[in-house]
């Protein structure tokens, strides 16, 4: 019997003077002030040409036009392996006809199955975008699964050799794909909502000119965007995804919006920032921009005050006087007044992330309670981190394949129902770097049961003290797996659907709700933005410096998309800042993200090597050297002791042990090099007093001044061997140019045993003697911490914390390399609107000499002169 698919696709048009839609014997045209598509019948209904209007700017690959669309189908009833994947082109035959207000494309029998699906493109009301929207029907068994839809073509490079080319797209960290033609051919990348599209729009463009795309779903539908590398140039598509019976007809639930666009300044290029501009006029009609962070009366006063940010980690949670003492000695003493939130890493009774076996909380309930009262009493805000629907079935694998913990069978009797399904009727479980050779289930919020266990955890962490919740490892509003629960036992559809994302808004009025109860001015976020959630939340963990170190394709550089959107409605804060940073804490400061400092101990002059008497340790390490347990694929099978018997000096020495003739054994510590550490061209000693009962061979004790990729620019070693009595070894050295850090490795090969005491790191100086190399009692940033938090919290709050980002005005200054492919400049800088309709611009000098730029605002030329690591405020 012979089978048929029918599609149509509309194409509707506007009034007189707002555009045109014609239909000739070639081209469907649809034709708007701003650009012109013409869809080509002998490519059925594919894009073949897409072009600027005002500067004449053809994008679209003419001559190898993508498929308008691509559906993904599977057999209703069945489990399958492929989805079955059917495309416009597939069409036996496809119809055209132009009504008043629209334009039809019909196209029956795709693949010569008996579906139905109809594709409606009309002219925005100003007629500045074609709006597509699409429709599927089927007479057979049919699950629809993924709408590809629309696919364009474009050109790579979009004219000449393509050096101001860019792709840019609502990614929650952010960031500008510059020249997509250099990709290799076959890479891609993209996003999904709920997940990392952050929001719903991407651009690609020239210095001329650019292709803007963006989606209308005011509700939170699941679709990703994404653009690929082809032979012919790259591909943007927006992928819809769902799990729908065809016995029912498909309609697409929003518009996609798709047009040109350019700088609205002749001397300005054009950037992705104008296409952001299109985007934000229709989000700030949309719910998640109800109220501006300034009129959020449903949050505490203090976070619209400008307050900064610190962080505390497992191994300072066990020692709650030392927290005590960096909030008394540090914070109280440069910072005072200024509103902090603490967030605390490794709370959680058995292991960082380890959930939900979260109480007694680390190290026990009386420990947890002197560290949120020390922060209390100087006035902060405690803040932590559950790992979201995480259900931890093992922790910590041993050599014998036991856990350290193993709690499965508490998991199979009160998480294993509430567990994502999988298509297969699996539950979602998986393998994750921090649970040390263990396992993490994830439950389905679309379950009530689990949004309720949610909250009981947040409760309990409120009724501790807790002043704010970040819901964790539910990256910008997505589940692990795309939260495609295919359970019938959870109270939401199969598949992937819009319950997904009501259920995460009804968990955060939830979550803000019950623990409002205990705490009423409590504050709940999570990890990495979604525009969807802003109004549920009151402060967002975002990233977006990261793809310096995390690029998804080469060429991507930092740029704070999601900021410039929403910069006014949600706080932001680096989630992951690095000590001593400099650039990194520059860029945040710009871009108007609540300071987020790295604590340092101790808070007084000390040696800047950490603990080189190995008098404390910290679970079977001595605190501040690493205990590296292999390199790449090599394990490294010894191990450190602390021994109180053999010692050189103070209470305890190490003690390295291994019985591999091939094993080794490594004990490390990375010295920072620049400001208050270790100086490039200055003569330094490294010495150590070692003893070996057991070393057959001699070894050499490298260290090596590494870049943060790892590269080696230079080092030394001390010589080690077989010895009844203390020695001292010690070798001299200079630190070289581009190093950032010098790296002490204590590296044992073959098996050994040996004890190692009393390493010193001295500098020498200018009559040729040798001195300890003290810190200063502050971290290297610490003046331009200071900077920043005076600003965000004092002249420049209105601007960095509740002001609207613009549009940077051109600045003119030199470079400085950030990598071997990135660049920054060397003033970064960005420009903002207050509340009360004031502009400035903030200027931070990301290098170590003074910089002089011009700054072309407001009319005039501003020469500027900064000096290292200055940072200014320009008020209009």
């Amino acid at each position: 019997m012979l089978r048929f698919v029918v599609v149509v696709l509309a194409i509707g048009s506007v009034a007189w003077g707002q555009g045109e839609v014609h239909n000739d014997a070639t081209y469907v045209v649809i034709r708007g002030p701003e650009f012109t598509i013409r869809l080509g019948k002998e490519a059925k209904g594919g894009i073949t040409s897409l072009v600027d209007n005002s500067s004449g700017q053809e994008f679209a690959v003419k001559d190898a036009p993508a498929p308008l669309f691509q559906i993904a189908v599977s057999p209703r009833g069945k489990s399958v392996e492929k989805l079955v994947w059917l495309s416009s082109r597939d069409a036996e035959t496809v119809e055209y006809v132009v009504e008043k207000n629209r334009a039809s494309l019909t196209f029956k029998a795709i693949g010569g199955r008996r579906v139905t699906a109809v594709c409606v493109v009309k002219l925005s009301a100003d007629g500045k975008l074609a709006l597509w929207s699409f429709r599927v029907e089927s007479e057979e068994a049919l699950i629809l699964e993924d709408v590809e839809y629309p696919v364009i073509a474009l050109r790579a490079p979009l004219g000449g050799n393509g050096e101001s080319d860019a792709f840019v797209y609502g990614l929650s960290m952010g960031g500008v794909f510059q020249q997509p033609h250099r990709w290799p051919l076959g890479k891609w990348v993209a996003a999904r909502q709920p997940s990392v599209l952050a929001a719903q729009f991407g651009c690609y463009y020239d210095a001329r000119a650019g292709v803007y795309t963006a989606t209308r779903d005011t509700k939170g539908y699941p679709k990703s965007l994404g653009m690929r590398r082809t032979k012919t140039g790259v591909e943007l598509f927006w992928r819809h995804h769902g799990f729908h019976d065809l016995s029912k007809p498909f309609k697409l639930a929003y518009p996609i919006g798709q047009g040109t666009f350019r700088s609205p300044k002749a001397e300005r290029p054009t950037d992705w920032r104008d296409a952001a501009d299109i985007y934000k006029a229709w989000a700030l009609k949309q719910p998640w921009c109800k109220r501006t962070l300034a009129r959020r009366d449903d949050l505490p006063n203090w976070l619209r005050q400008g307050p900064m940010m610190v962080r505390f980690g497992r191994h300072w949670l066990g020692r709650p006087e030392r927290i005590e003492g960096w909030l008394k000695d540090y914070y109280a003493k440069y910072f005072p007044n200024v509103p902090l939130i603490v967030a605390f890493w490794g709370w959680e009774g058995i292991g960082s992330w380890v959930s939900p076996k979260y109480f007694p909380p680390y190290p026990s309930e009386n420990g947890f309670r002197k560290y949120v009262d020390a922060v209390h009493a100087a006035g902060g805000h405690t803040f932590f981190w559950p790992s979201g629907y995480q259900w931890a079935l093992t922790y910590q694998k041993r050599d014998d394949d036991t856990f350290e913990y193993d709690g499965r069978e508490w998991y199979a009797r009160e998480g294993k129902s509430h567990t994502i399904i999988t298509r297969n009727g699996s539950p979602y479980i998986r393998k994750y770097r921090w649970l040390r050779g263990g396992e993490n289930a994830t439950l389905c919020r679309g379950d009530a049961w689990t949004r309720n266990w949610l909250n009981n955890i947040a409760v309990e962490l409120a009724k501790r003290g807790g002043d704010m919740i970040q819901v964790d490892q539910v990256v910008s509003g997505g589940m692990p797996g795309g939260g495609n629960c295919f359970s019938a036992q959870h109270g939401h559809p199969p598949g992937p659907g819009l319950w997904d994302a009501e259920a995460f808004h009804e968990q955060l009025r939830t979550m803000r709700d019950v623990c409002k109860a205990v705490n009423r001015d409590i504050i709940v976020g999570f990890e990495q933005p979604q525009e969807l959630f802003n109004q549920e939340i009151g402060i967002q963990d975002y990233r977006d410096w990261q793809v310096v170190w995390k690029p998804m394709a080469p060429g991507h550089t930092p740029a704070s998309v999601f900021s410039y959107l929403y910069h006014e409605f949600v706080p932001c804060f680096q989630s992951n800042p690095r000590r001593n940073d400099k650039r990194m804490m520059a860029y945040c400061l710009v871009n108007g993200q609540v300071p987020h400092i790295v604590p340092h101990w101790p808070v007084y002059p000390a040696p800047l090597l950490k603990n080189g008497g190995f008098e404390v340790w910290e679970e079977n390490v001595p605190e501040g050297w690493q205990h590296v347990k292999g390199w790449k694929d090599k394990k490294f099978e010894g191990v450190p002791y602390c021994d109180e018997k053999v010692k050189h000096g103070g209470r305890f020495s190490l003690r390295l042990e291994c019985r591999k003739e091939d094993g080794i054994t490594q004990v490390s510590q990375n010295v920072p090099i620049g400001d208050g550490a270790l100086e490039v061209g200055k003569r330094y000693r490294l010495s150590l007093w070692f003893k070996a009962e057991n070393l057959p061979k001699p070894n050499a004790i490298p260290f090596a001044a590494l870049t943060r990729q790892l590269k080696s620019k230079g080092g030394g070693k001390i010589t080690v061997m077989q010895c009844d009595e203390w020695r001292r070894g010690e070798a001299e050295f200079t630190v070289p140019e581009g190093a950032d850090f010098l790296r002490i490795m204590l590296n044992i090969v073959g098996p050994c045993k040996i004890w190692i005491d009393d390493i010193a790191l001295e500098e020498q100086t200018g009559d040729g003697e040798w001195r300890p190399v003290m810190t200063k009692g502050v971290p290297a940033d610490h003046d331009l911490a200071v900077q920043w938090v005076e600003l965000f919290h004092g002249k420049g709050r209105s601007y960095l914390l509740l002001g609207r980002m613009l549009h940077p005005p051109k600045l003119d200054c030199g470079e400085v390399n950030i990598s071997k492919e990135r660049t920054l400049p060397a003033i970064l800088h960005n420009a903002y609107c207050a509340p009360d309709g004031s502009e400035a611009v903030v200027l931070v000098n990301i290098t170590d000499v003074a910089q002089r730029g011009k700054l072309a605002w407001a009319g005039q030329t501003i020469d500027l002169s900064l000096k290292p690591w200055e940072v200014r405020l320009i008020e209009k």
